[in-house]
């Protein structure tokens, strides 16, 4: 009965509002919790349909046809009831009916569009030999106008709440815009692996390509503004435990990405693979989601998030925050190009901060590792503060080291940290050479390093595979040349040339240094072995020669009886 009397009211409502067109709607009561489930949705209805696009190309493109037909009848059916539930509503799923007219007439624009993109896709689906002319540049161009009304949908949802909490005050809770570019990023898992299958059909394969690129960007730029934020309303995300799971994340975006490349050149075993990885991709995209929501709800423990390294990932966290330090001395003494010094400065120092898939560098594994990165070599790098930085670089260098030490004390990594320092050390020297400074203490320091690492001491063992003694020698005779350059006289252009030069033999040199040294009980035989073993060898030899001559006197003794005796009988 009260449903019944709720159903009467509110069709007389609706009765007044058509009869009297000048009425206008109550003020939205919509809850924060509506908001959410609103923009999730909506969210979800652009992922689908990019899904659902994907395994149209799937079936065109003959991989796994039966497969994706069934996914793709699936998820067009999903699609079309989810946006009736934009539309109309749906309180069994916490959906509340659109808040605002803008967003209810750029819903009902969807849903026209999303009629005409329908029966397009479902081709896919029914027993074709092949589609017809135009059909696929008319699916992507309203594929691409349905996935702009949805963006708009989201968009207006946004301001939409957004006026709404600065009315009430409420503002606590993942931001609606935050939630939005996690669920983005989720759909543009799908549009990596679409594009790649439109190239790979043939479908204006220049601009999809170039469409691709776009699409792989785009992920790396949203990655970084939802963990460290940007400049508008979108505030960073300071967790480790998330920032771990996002460098999780972004390691599974690169092997899509790498399988899709591999798609475009013809390679229709990593389309295949491509059909595993966006599924995985997406689940984890929605745990992370979760993780990010836990984290706003104040339900993530960032105490309990470290995580163990291998030896060869401590060294890329060395390497990387020795390029830091390098980038600083870089800008310090720039006086051309220097958007694009403090650019690649930034680019490293995110590295550090959030972790890198390519070229690898793990994300912070401890959270005093972490703290260091944040509270010390972020704003140092931030102002472009070079000696300050380098002093802080070196130190986290030095915790890096002793941390892979504790995973194998055999791992070489006081030299790689001497080693790797030089490239710093090379740095300063310039800088003070350009900027007109002393370099001295900065050239003896190199030197001292550079000897170090050849003859051993405070604590290194000397150099002993040939590899890296060759490696050695032809990076001495690097820094030679470049002392050698007459620096009252040569042109600056010239000596960065050399110090250029000089870096890359030392980057190409990592792989080297790092090698194991040998032990010293495995090269060092103590002398009376070679005193000893050959007596004994020259002793056995000749009781071995010995016995031969008795046995070939007691063989001829023995036969001379024998020939002696024949004789006598022969006589008898």
């Amino acid at each position: 009965a009260a449903l019944t009397e709720e159903f009467f009211d509110a069709m007389h409502l609706a009765e007044q509002l058509l009869e009297n067109s000048t009425a206008s709607c109550a003020e939205s009561t919509t809850t924060k919790g509506e908001w959410k489930a609103l923009l999730i949705a909506s969210a979800g209805v652009r992922c689908r349909c990019e899904m659902g696009f994907l395994f149209f190309m799937q079936v065109i493109n003959g991989v796994e046809v039966d497969a994706s037909k069934v996914k793709l009848t699936v998820q067009i059916s999903s699609e079309h009831d989810e946006l009736r539930k934009l539309v109309q509503g749906s309180r069994l799923d916490g959906i509340p009916t659109p808040p605002t007219q803008d967003i209810l007439d750029q819903m009902l624009e969807a849903l026209a569009a999303w009629n005409h993109l329908e029966p397009l896709l479902h081709f896919a689906s029914e027993p074709h030999s092949s589609l017809p002319s135009g059909h696929l540049a008319r699916t992507v161009r309203l594929r691409e106008d349905f996935e702009h009304r949805m963006d708009s949908v989201l968009h207006l949802i946004e301001k939409a709440q957004e006026a709404a909490n600065s009315s009430t005050g409420e503002m606590d809770g993942m931001p609606l815009i935050t939630l939005d570019l996690l669920h983005l990023q989720r759909m543009r898992l799908s549009r990596l692996s679409a594009e790649a299958h439109l190239v790979l059909y043939g479908l204006k394969p220049d601009l999809h390509r170039e469409m691709l690129n776009a699409t792989a960007e785009e992920i790396l730029q949203t990655n970084e503004r939802l963990i460290l934020g940007d400049s508008n309303a979108l505030q960073p995300i300071r967790s480790l435990c998330v920032t771990q799971d996002m460098a999780d994340v972004m390691v599974l975006f690169r092997q899509v990405e790498e399988a899709a490349r591999e798609v475009t050149n013809g390679d229709r075993e990593e389309a295949a693979r491509l059909m595993h990885l966006v599924p995985e991709g997406t689940e984890r995209m929605l745990r992370l989601t979760q993780k990010v929501d836990d984290f706003y709800r104040g339900l993530v423990d960032d105490t309990n998030c470290s995580r163990s390294l291998t030896t060869e990932q401590w060294l890329q966290l060395m390497v990387e925050v020795v390029r830091l330090a390098c980038l600083g001395e870089d800008l310090a003494s720039s006086t051309t190009n220097v958007t694009a010094a403090r650019a690649a400065l930034k680019t490293s120092l995110v590295r550090l901060q959030m972790g890198s898939a390519w070229p690898p560098v793990p994300a912070p594994p401890t959270p005093q590792l972490y703290q260091q990165v944040m509270e010390v070599l972020t704003p140092l790098a931030q102002n472009s503060q070079a000696t300050q930085l380098s002093g802080a670089a070196l130190a986290q260098l030095e915790r890096y080291t002793l941390e892979g030490l504790k995973v194998d004390q055999a791992w070489p990594g006081k030299r790689l940290k001497v080693f790797l320092w030089q490239k710093v050390l090379l740095m300063q020297v310039y800088r003070q050479q350009i900027t007109g400074d002393d370099p001295t203490k900065s050239i003896q320091a190199f030197e001292a390093a550079h000897q170090q690492l050849k003859y051993g001491g405070g604590g290194l063992a000397p150099l002993a595979q040939s590899e890296s003694l060759e490696a050695w020698e032809s990076l001495d005779a690097l820094w030679l040349n470049y002392q050698a350059l007459p620096m009252a006289t040569v042109s600056a252009s010239r000596v960065k040339g050399r110090r250029d030069e000089l870096l890359v033999a030392l980057d190409d040199a990592v792989p080297l240094f790092a090698l194991p040294d040998v032990s010293d009980d495995r090269v060092r035989v103590p002398w009376g072995y070679y005193v000893i073993y050959p007596i004994l060898g020259l002793m056995v030899l000749c009781c071995c020669a010995g016995a031969c001559c008795l046995g070939r006197q007691h063989a001829k003794a023995k036969h001379a009886t024998s020939k002696d005796a024949r004789v006598e009988e022969g006589r008898a």
